[in-house]
This record gives structure tokens, sequence and C-alpha cells, in this order.
């Protein structure tokens, strides 16, 4: 299963804080509240134990997202929709990806990418090469490596939107 930018516009003369309110309203309104509790059966990456999270969004720090532990006090982790960062990614999902998550319709997919914050903000990066897939409708996650994709660990997030 193949997840690509499905909200490119049509007029690309649409501004970044446009294309960012798209984002929010569009994806991360519809399925997220203060009580929405995502499953990671398989936690994360160095975070194992860790199962359950929440996905808060700040009008304040858009375009970023807060994927909160609720199962380890003090974790948490800054995303981004990468699709607003890096018009042309795509994640290519396995079979067993996709059967984890009990994917049905690319529809039901929310895509993140966790950011590295850096004092120079024109250095902060997201990590393209290990997405967090997160079925919507099922409320289940998980993060991915897209092996033999190309895709960085540490991609300037300004880059993208310098292009």
């Amino acid at each position: 299963m193949i997840i690509e930018n499905c909200s490119k516009q049509e007029n690309s003369s649409s501004s970044f804080a446009e294309e960012i309110d798209n984002t929010y309203s569009k994806k991360v309104a519809r399925v997220s509240t203060e009580n929405t509790v995502y499953k990671f059966p398989k936690g994360l990456p160095a975070f194992e134990d860790c199962h359950n999270f929440s996905l808060l969004v700040n009008d304040n720090i858009k375009p970023f997202l807060y994927l909160k532990s609720l199962d380890r006090d003090g974790l948490g982790f800054i995303c981004i929709d990468p699709f607003l960062v890096k018009n042309d990614y795509n994640v290519d999902l396995s079979a067993k990806d996709v059967s984890l998550l009990e994917l049905k319709d690319t529809t039901d997919v929310m895509i993140l990418t966790f950011v590295t914050v850096n004092e120079d903000p024109t250095l902060t990066t997201t990590n393209l090469l290990a997405p967090v897939v997160i079925n919507t409708e099922k409320k289940l996650g998980q993060q991915i490596i897209l092996s033999d994709s190309g895709n960085e660990v540490k991609y300037k997030i300004w880059s993208g939107l310098e292009g």
C-alpha cells in the first residue's frame, strides 16, 4: 500500500499557511480529541514498553503536533505531517505493516514524522526514513523503517519550504 500526498493542491498558488490549515482541519482535527488513545502494539523503537499515546494539537505550534506517551510520564515526541515539508514524499507499506495496522483504505492513514528541534530553526530536522503510521479508524499506530527508500533520517524541514 503506497501512501502519497493526497492533499496536493491542483492550484499550487496556495500559501504554506493555507496548506497547514487544510492539513489540520482535514486530517488531525477529525481524528484526534483530547481523549483519543492510539495503541502501538509493538511500542516504539527504544520504547517498546509504551503502547498508548495521545496526539495533542495546539494551534500555537502549528504545523507541529505532540505524540504523548500515556504509559511513561514525560515521554513525548514532536511530530509533523511530512507531506508539508516534502511534497513528493511517499510511504510504501509492506503487507505485514498493512496487516498489523488493520488498514483497509488509504483514507484511514495518517503519517507523521518525528522532529528534532534545533536552537537554530533552520537546522530543525524530521526523520523521513522512519515515519509513524496511524490507522485513524482503528486507532492503531506503528513506527516503520522505510528501507531502501532513499529518505533521510535528518531532513531539514526548511529545505522543503524553500523549494
